[in-house]
């Protein structure tokens, strides 16, 4: 105990047990059996196609469902969110889903496993379907869009980055790893994709460095873009 939390609770012991009572009740899953992670999978992908149809983002998403502002989302503030979205969700399903999410067990979610979740889930259901994914034309709504986009132009062996030209992630990295560093930071990445003539906005430009940035340094090395 934290003397500014001893503090706290005296001034106001009512306001103090409500907050540990509230603690038990998000933590009390009745005894429910999480489901799969290929279900929780397979949640997120559903839950990620109906953002999408919404024209909505995972940040914008998620800035809503955080009512108490402390930059986490609990299981309570994702089922409310699920909810509000008309998206029906069951229990274990939820339960799985916050685990798959939770890298760090922290028993909450951030915006970064959030988005790294999500986009995992859509790539994995895409995968699933055996179906190719085309790439939208305009502005990409999210970093799925903005993936899929990116892979589309490499693919096309038709691109110059710096005068040098690029038809795969590998020689994508090489292009625009202007200082040589071996780690590609956020500015380089928004130059490469602009240099592709994907247009993001800066939301979906940070989504998109931080589903590929696995260890979350905050860079992407080679092996996670490839």
């Amino acid at each position: 105990i934290e003397m500014q939390e001893l503090v706290n609770a005296l001034q106001d012991p009512r306001g103090a047990m409500a907050a540990y009572e509230a603690a038990i009740a998000e933590n009390d899953d009745g005894g429910v059996v999480a489901a799969s992670p290929e279900e929780a999978k397979q949640a997120l992908a559903a839950i990620h196609k109906q953002l999408t149809g919404l024209k909505h983002t995972t940040a914008h998403w998620f800035q809503k469902m955080d009512t108490s502002r402390d930059g986490k989302v609990s299981r309570a503030e994702l089922k409310q969110g699920l909810s509000e979205m008309g998206c029906d969700i069951s229990a274990s399903n939820l339960k799985a889903v916050m685990a798959f999410l939770d890298e760090d067990e922290s028993g909450q979610v951030s915006l970064k496993e959030l988005q790294k979740g999500m986009n995992a889930a859509a790539r994995a259901a895409a995968e699933a379907s055996g179906k190719a994914e085309v790439a939208s034309t305009g502005p990409a709504r999210n970093a799925h869009e903005a993936l899929i986009q990116i892979n589309a132009a490499l693919n096309s062996g038709t691109q110059l980055i710096f005068g040098l030209r690029v038809d795969g992630a590998r020689s994508f990295f090489r292009a625009i790893d202007k200082d040589k560093s071996g780690a590609l930071d956020r500015a380089e990445v928004a130059r490469g994709i602009k240099r592709l003539g994907i247009q993001a906005t800066d939301t979906v430009l940070d989504e998109v460095v931080a589903a590929i940035d696995a260890n979350a340094s905050g860079l992407i090395e080679m092996q996670e873009l490839v």
